[in-house]
This record gives structure tokens, sequence and C-alpha cells, in this order.
């Protein structure tokens, strides 16, 4: 599926300069001199504790927040220009951790095509677009079926296509894997790795390690700001850092954290093969 542009902006696909935020009923920003770029195409992960400040981000994208002082431009759209608004949420599709909250029908593909519908498209295009999403999630053959007799990772999935029936260019996941379990959460990490290999941005917001070590840079936040933003590489090779933030430690690096404890010779890396080579190497010298 390609991803949807309505312009011929070049710049970032979403720029934060110094976005300050907090909620009417609390004296203390939630962010704080946010300031970032996500270049069209890539596939960026937000990641931080309860708290952090992730999930208010992920509105600000999608327009449905707008900062209390600084930019957020998606697509080259203003968000805090009302006239503007809907033109960000055509570019930035926002997909929610709980499916239910976003489901509005009880039949799969009426549900997906809920969104083009409200574009005004033709009923032609509708279908279209409908079998287009399905397919892309891999949910054509449920096309028919009760969205209550779904799994959880099988709603989300329909969730998803409900965004890209819409064509968006800027797909943000919230916590696409809390409700889920570890079957679910594999299938919603395909699911966006198969976008972003077709080109769409992606931004991911989650505390599951596994997901964010897939994204091109990984963004740390720690009460309301950004303490860290790198390659996976640079973000996760400094277990003692991530406990300190509230973040687990991925797999490959507990492993070799645990190894080198044990005096054996091996680089803390996110990459299973090379710590594989590294421990059968070690072995074969013992």
């Amino acid at each position: 599926m390609a991803a949807g542009a309505d312009n011929a902006y070049a710049g970032p696909a979403i720029s934060f300069r110094d976005v300050c935020f907090r909620y009417h009923d609390d004296d203390q920003h939630v962010l704080s001199g946010i300031s970032f770029d996500v270049a069209a195409g890539e596939h960026v992960a937000i990641v931080g504790a309860n708290g952090s400040g992730k999930s208010t981000l992920a509105k600000l994208i999608n327009g449905l927040l707008v900062p209390d002082s600084g930019t957020v431009t998606v697509g080259g759209y203003v968000t805090n220009d009302p006239r503007c608004t809907y033109r960000v949420r055509a570019h930035a599709g926002l997909v929610f951790q709980n499916p239910d909250d976003q489901v509005v029908t009880s039949i799969v593909r009426d549900d997906v095509a809920f969104g083009p519908e409200n574009l005004g498209l033709s009923p032609a295009e509708i279908v279209a677009r409908v079998e287009d999403a399905l397919r892309t999630v891999g949910m054509w053959e449920h096309a028919d079926d009760d969205v209550a007799t779904l799994s959880g990772g099988q709603r989300q999935r329909v969730t998803i296509a409900g965004i890209l029936a819409m064509r968006p260019s800027v797909l943000v996941l919230d916590e696409p894997g809390a409700m889920l379990d570890p079957r679910g959460r594999r299938g919603i990490r395909r699911v966006s790795r198969e976008l972003h290999a077709a080109g769409m941005t992606v931004v991911v917001i989650t505390q599951h390690m596994e997901e964010a070590v897939l994204a091109d840079r990984v963004m740390v936040l720690d009460h309301g700001r950004i303490v860290t933003i790198g390659s996976p590489e640079e973000v996760f090779t400094d277990p003692g850092r991530l406990r300190s933030l509230g973040l687990d430690v991925p797999f490959p690096l507990l492993v070799a954290e645990a190894l080198r404890s044990r005096g054996v010779d091996v680089p803390l890396t996110l990459d299973e093969a090379m710590l594989e080579e590294a421990i059968c190497r070690s072995a074969s010298t013992t």
C-alpha cells in the first residue's frame, strides 16, 4: 500500500519545535521543550516509563491535542491551526492501544469502510480501499466476520486497516501490543515492518523493547523530556541506564550481560547472530 500524499511538501514528515503541553487540570507540564524531526519513510520508536508523556506525544502528532507552546508540523501543516486539522489527520493516522476504542460497527468490512465513507469517496473506491487495507494487514479472509468474534490481535489489525483505508502518509501506533499476548504482538510487529518497508512513515509508542529495536531510531522520554535519541544500538547498549529510566533490557543484551558477568568475552549487542557467533568462538577457545 503506497503512502498517502496530497501536496508537494518535501520536508520532515513530523516536526516538533520546543513543544510544551500540560492538561488543564494539572499545573505540571506533561511534555517540556520537545524538539525532533521524523523523516518521510522513517520508522521511529518512542519509549519511556509510565507517565513519561508517550501517549500525549502521539495525540499531538495526530492533532487530537495541540501544544501550549511551540509548534507541531505534520506533512507541512501546523496542528494548532484549525484550518489545517483535516489535513493533519489525513496525513497522520493514530491507532490507540485498545482496539475497542476505535471499532464503530460490528462487521469487519463495514468498520474499515467507515473512514473512507466519511471522506465522501465513491462506492467503488471504498470497496477497493477496504480490500486493499484488509489484505495489507492479513485480515481479508475475515472481512465478513463480526468484530466481537476476533482475537485481540485480529481486532487491532482491523483498526490498523481502518486507518490505512484513509491512505495516511504517517501511521502512529500508540502501545499497539499493550493489551495483546505475544502472538498478537508479533502480528502487529509484522504489519508495521511491512508498512515501513513499503515506504510508510511509522511511529510506534511502546514499552516492549522487542518492538523498539526494530526501528531506525529510538527516542527515550523521561518525565516529559527527551533524554536520548539515536539508533537502537546507540540507545540500548547501556543496560544500567535503561534500568535507571524504568525500561526493560532487550533479551540479547540480558544474555550478553549475564555471560559477561561470568567472564565470557561477548559484546553488548542487539544482534543475535553476532552474539551467537561470539558465544561459539568463546566456547571453542575454552
